[in-house]
């Protein structure tokens, strides 16, 4: 009786052994999607800074246009006041 468990023992590996190898070797045929080569995009806008001092920093920050930033904070305050 130990000799027919350890024989299906030997058998069952056997054939899982088979089933495995099975799958791997699918899944090595199966062709893998290959990646789109990437392109560059043409960047439409402004043109990057790529001086990084101190002055150009500052020359960008002086650049900024905020607008009148008191009308705005007036109608924010008569809102304010009107609650």
């Amino acid at each position: 009786m130990n000799n027919n468990k350890n024989l299906y023992i030997i058998i069952g590996v056997v054939i899982l052994l088979i089933i495995v190898f099975g799958v791997w070797m699918w899944q090595s045929e199966t062709p893998t999607a290959n990646a789109p080569a990437i392109t560059e995009i043409p960047f439409v806008g402004a043109p990057i800074q790529t001086s990084d001092t101190t002055g150009a920093i500052n020359e960008d920050l002086k650049s900024i246009d905020l607008g009148n930033l008191d009308s705005d904070f007036r109608s924010i305050d008569s809102d304010l006041k009107s609650l």
